[in-house]
């Protein structure tokens, strides 16, 4: 699966919970705790940052401990979640797309018993979705697309979640722009402000050389939020698609 533009720019999708983005969800000390197995010292807020950084690391025995726990007992349908959950977020931290692959193990576990579990579903198409661009593999990442699919049968106006569906189009080898566009427009009409949709939608018009309604939309966020983290992105991949006179 080769990097797109798309993958860059619109970078807090890509690594993310909820709409996307993994970085932000960063476990606390409590839930670190509980990962661990046997547990560890805790973190004081006295000590150096560094220090703190260090011991909010999970060891590769550590996880493997508690992902062999989870195997163990497949039926627990609550530790599956809450493991899940946990190591979802942790691997998002670290952005490692082979820990989201063993984590979407446990999500499928919940969703399997649960197939209305609404956060199960979308942590689940979300670990997909960010394990597949992580490992550049996109059989991993397209299996985000059904999961997502079926969260918009149970909240068909979830904006984030669509836009994020719309992106499995996108992102894909090779990507289907037309596709995309039959959900960014869904998108962009529960919300027309929803400033990801309208980078989505950038692109995608940047992509069907479609470049009067790329600069529309641009404009757009623009005019939302000029200090818009991917404008600079955007207006380049669009000045660099569109012919020169």
């Amino acid at each position: 699966m080769k990097p797109k533009f798309l993958a860059i720019s619109i970078a807090s999708v890509i690594l993310s919970f909820a709409g996307g983005f993994l970085l932000a969800n960063f476990l606390n000390r409590a839930e670190l705790d509980k990962l661990r197995k046997g547990g560890s010292t805790a973190v004081s807020p006295s000590q150096p940052a560094a220090a703190r950084q260090e011991q909010a690391v999970l060891t590769d025995d550590e996880i493997q401990a508690r992902l062999a726990e989870a195997d163990r007992n497949p039926s627990d349908i609550s530790f599956q979640k809450n493991l899940g959950m946990a190591l979802f977020k942790y691997a998002g931290m670290r952005q490692d797309g082979k820990l989201l692959l063993e984590v979407s193990r446990l999500l499928e576990r919940v969703y399997k018993s649960d197939p209305k579990d609404y956060e199960s579903i979308v942590a689940l198409g979300h670990s997909y979705f960010d394990a597949g661009l992580l490992t550049e593999n996109n059989e991993v990442f397209l299996r985000s697309r059904p999961i997502y699919t079926e969260a918009l049968k149970l909240k068909p106006d979830d904006t984030e979640i669509r836009t994020d569906l719309a992106l499995t189009f996108v992102l894909s080898e090779p990507p289907d722009y037309d596709s995309a566009l039959i959900e960014l427009e869904k998108s962009i009409k529960q919300d027309p402000k929803h400033e990801k949709t309208l980078s989505a939608l950038a692109q995608v018009y940047t992509g069907k050389q479609e470049f009067d309604k790329a600069e529309s939309a641009i404009a757009k966020i623009e005019s939302l939020d000029p200090n818009y983290a991917q404008l600079p992105e955007l207006k380049r991949r669009l000045a660099a698609a569109r012919p020169t006179n």
